[in-house]
């Protein structure tokens, strides 16, 4: 285990930072850090969920809760903060019993409908619908109603009514309207188009395989990019190969021509993609990766190797490229980059690649770094893939294990419960 610094711990969401809390007793030294956390988005990634449970159990392990409570009340009605997060903190307290915020959460959350615009103002609905369900879901639903977003459309309808089905489930979210009109209709709706998709009509025949004459037609279209990769897919050999031969020079063209090799091997010598990865469109260099790294060949194994050597940007990206192409000195290889990454974004850029190496590689991959991107991964998605590769291994030692319960990914924390 590395020694990491608790400001660091909790800002990647590490259950070590709940650890050390109960270990040490009160953590009135860490006040600040964990108010900053409480109030702001500390996720590296979109994706990673919201660290409200997370939160939760660094707050009580603190053994500080009191001195925190005034402060997370008034944070409720500073629009400027991570409200979702701070108002599921504030749901979750409330629902245990060890504060009272429900008239500030609905109050605080009124304010935001009537006063901020569209992008933030529904923001924390869920926390009154994980609270306080039907009577929650019909006060938020309300609320919207007097204001609707400007767009008109119905996706917080929608979104709402779901949470609210997760919550109660839904029969009695079905009638959860039923005491009023407005919201009666509502529901009436969402239920309405849940049948009209349910029962849609049929879907047509498969269309035939695509010809080089529509796919080359495509490829300077920025709307046909996920089309031109299952396009790819569908294609005759014959076709492919007569791509693979025309190399496009317009940026755009070559953009689209690359998503057709995302899910089909690029059927001649690698040399022109491995050219293309050191594009100077980085877009186009990302999507050459995708393409080189299904290959097979011990040209890419060499480029690999170069690019290590050379100390390329290119190289926090070696996993991908030895996933199909392993060779006995990986480990050395893995070693030199490792040791020459120099900020988080390029340890969560060999991470991406790890996974997939890992996965095709298991009895190669170097136990030391799947610990080392597990402990200074900054992305919690990535930390619980990395973990889970352990433990499936076998591997995982025992402190590892005792933080996993603790971590801020909703989805790490079930797999430990589970596993």
């Amino acid at each position: 285990m590395t020694e990491i610094p608790f400001d660091l711990a909790l800002q990647r969401g590490l259950g070590r930072a709940v650890l050390m809390l109960r270990e040490q007793g009160i953590g009135v030294q860490y006040r600040k850090a964990i108010q900053y956390a409480c109030r702001n988005n500390l996720a590296y990634s979109s994706y990673e969920s919201v660290r409200d449970a997370y939160l939760v159990d660094v707050l009580e392990a603190s053994g500080d809760l009191e001195w925190h409570l005034p402060r997370l009340r008034k944070a409720l009605w500073k629009p400027e903060l991570y409200f979702d997060q701070l108002a599921m903190i504030c749901a979750r307290l409330t629902q245990s019993g060890q504060a009272d915020f429900r008239d500030e959460l609905y109050a605080s959350w009124k304010k935001r409908v009537t006063t901020l615009d569209d992008e933030v103002r529904f923001d924390g609905a869920d926390a009154l619908l994980w609270l306080d369900g039907v009577v929650g879901w019909q006060f938020v639903q309300k609320e919207a109603l007097a204001n609707p977003p400007s767009d008109e459309e119905y996706w917080r309808d929608w979104c709402f009514y779901g949470d609210l089905v997760e919550k109660v489930g839904p029969r009695a979210a079905r009638h959860a309207g039923d005491s009023d009109p407005a919201l009666r209709a509502v529901i009436a709706r969402i239920l309405k188009e849940k049948w009209d998709t349910r029962h849609k009509k049929p879907s047509p025949p498969p269309a035939p395989p695509p010809t080089e004459a529509e796919i080359r037609g495509l490829l300077g279209n920025p709307a046909a990019r996920v089309r031109l990769a299952g396009m790819g897919r569908e294609a005759p050999d014959s076709v492919i190969l007569s791509l693979a031969t025309t190399i496009p020079t317009e940026k755009e063209a070559l953009r689209g021509w690359l998503r057709i090799f995302w899910q089909r091997l690029y059927p001649l010598d690698p040399a022109p993609l491995l050219n293309l990865l050191e594009h100077p469109d980085s877009q186009v260099s990302w999507w050459a990766l995708k393409a080189v790294k299904q290959i097979q060949h011990p040209d890419v194994r060499a480029f690999a190797e170069q690019i290590v050597s050379s100390q390329s940007p290119l190289r926090v990206e070696v996993c991908r490229l030895l996933s199909n192409n392993p060779g006995p000195n990986d480990a050395d290889l893995l070693e030199q980059v490792w040791e020459s990454l120099t900020d988080e974004d390029e340890v969560h850029d060999l991470g991406f690649g790890f996974s997939e190496y890992a996965e095709a590689n298991p009895e190669k991959t170097p136990i030391w770094l799947g610990i080392a991107l597990y402990e200074n991964c900054p992305c919690s998605l990535c930390r619980g893939s990395f973990a889970r590769w352990l433990v499936k291994r076998g591997v995982a030692p025992d402190w590892l294990l005792a933080e996993l319960a603790w971590d801020s990914e909703e989805d790490t924390r079930a797999y430990s419960a589970s596993s």
